[in-house]
């Protein structure tokens, strides 16, 4: 059958080099999703972002977004865990 579209945008990534931040580049690149979700039509701009980059919480927050959802997960057995990246 076909395909039915979300009637949400969503960011899967907005990284922006380190030496790069806090010069309003997530900020515009946050706003040209908005924008263009508006323009589409859409009735809301979803994102994730990982709890223990606070950073990056803080900056969504600021911007209006609030948790909906939280995403649980549980480790399969023999897997090779890698340790979250953390960010400043």
């Amino acid at each position: 059958g076909d395909l039915v579209r979300p009637p949400w945008a969503c960011v899967v990534a907005i990284v922006v080099d380190r030496r790069a931040r806090r010069r309003g580049i997530g900020g515009a690149l946050l706003r040209a999703v908005e924008t263009w979700a508006r323009q589409e039509k859409l009735t809301a701009v979803q994102l994730g972002v990982h709890a223990f980059n606070r950073g990056a919480v803080r900056f969504y927050e600021r911007a209006g977004y609030r948790a909906v959802m939280l995403l649980m997960q549980k480790e399969a057995r023999g897997a090779r865990r890698r340790p979250p990246r953390r960010s400043p």
